[in-house]
This record gives C-alpha cells, sequence and structure tokens, in this order.
C-alpha cells in the first residue's frame, strides 16, 4: 500500500497486488473495460480498481482503493463480528453479485480472503472484483457468474462452520 496525492487532493490510501504469473493477452485492456464498467456502476460493497499494467516480465499489477478491515470469517472467529450480522451481509452482497451478473459482469474469485469487513454492522466488501476472470483468460459470463455462486455458497458453509465453533 502506498499513499497518493493528487493534484490539491488528500492523499488516498492504495492497494497494490502484484501476481507471478504471466498475464494473459489482453489483460490491460480487460482490465480497462472492467473498470470503466465499475466507475460507471459503482456498487458500494465493491473496492474499485485504479489502474494496472504488466511488468518487464510479463507479470501483472493492479492498484485498488485500500480499504481497511480483515476477511469477514476472521471477523466472525475473533469475535469483533457477530455471525448473525455476517450472514445479513453475506445476503447482500449475494444480492451485489446478482447484478454484476445482470451486467455481464462477475467477480471470478469469491473467496474469504476476498470477502472483507470493516464495519461492525457487518456490510461486507469483496477486493479484486473481476481479476479471476480477467486473469484466467477464458470462460463465459455465466460459467464465471456459476463459478461466483459456488464461491458464495463454500463462505457460507465456513461461516456456518465458524459460528459453532466454542469461544
Amino acid at each position: 500500500m502506498f499513499v497518493v496525492r493528487e493534484d490539491g487532493a488528500v492523499p488516498r490510501l492504495l492497494r497494490l497486488k502484484r501476481w507471478h504469473t504471466p498475464a494473459p493477452a489482453g489483460f490491460v485492456d480487460g482490465f480497462e473495460r472492467l473498470r470503466a464498467q465499475l466507475q460507471e456502476w459503482r456498487p458500494p460493497a465493491i473496492v474499485l480498481p485504479v489502474t494496472a499494467w504488466v511488468d518487464a516480465h510479463g507479470r501483472p499489477s493492479v492498484v485498488t482503493d485500500f480499504r481497511q478491515g480483515m476477511p469477514l470469517l476472521e471477523s466472525v472467529r475473533s469475535g469483533w463480528l457477530h455471525p448473525d450480522r455476517a450472514r445479513s451481509g453475506l445476503r447482500q452482497l449475494q444480492e451485489i453479485l446478482d447484478a454484476a451478473h445482470l451486467r455481464g459482469l462477475a467477480h471470478g474469485s469469491v473467496v474469504p480472503n476476498n470477502v472483507f469487513s470493516a464495519r461492525p454492522d457487518g456490510a461486507p466488501y469483496l477486493l479484486d472484483f473481476g481479476f479471476g476472470v480477467l486473469l484466467s483468460g477464458s470462460g463465459t459470463p455465466s460459467h464465471w457468474a456459476a463459478a461466483d455462486d459456488e464461491g458464495q455458497v463454500r463462505i457460507q458453509a465456513q461461516l456456518q462452520q465458524v459460528s459453532s465453533e466454542p469461544r
């Protein structure tokens, strides 16, 4: 993460993510299309991407806005977030994913470490939206929508397991 000061603006925290695998052909162009669609839509639970590039070795990097928080399941496991609030937040996320799918967008990697929470009300947000799809270089919108739904089901099952663990 690093701080960027735009002309006359308040400093802004950003998050840098780098991959060690080669970027598929068209990664940056696909990223720009995704960024434009998300900027137009501006869903509150999706951390917006800022920029992307491919380094001299062909490995992709992406910068997104930074959000403070921790993975949703860790929030429950630590006792910071009540399981009922986490379940409610996951239902909200499913609505956002459904809306994304209607727009032809998919996350592509709905896994516990990409579902964060920073507020006690359990409102979650998604990191790395669409990067799984971009990095794969394949799949159809319906394929990725189904993968998002499967990821959501796995997180719900893990949440059930975490909520039943003794504290």
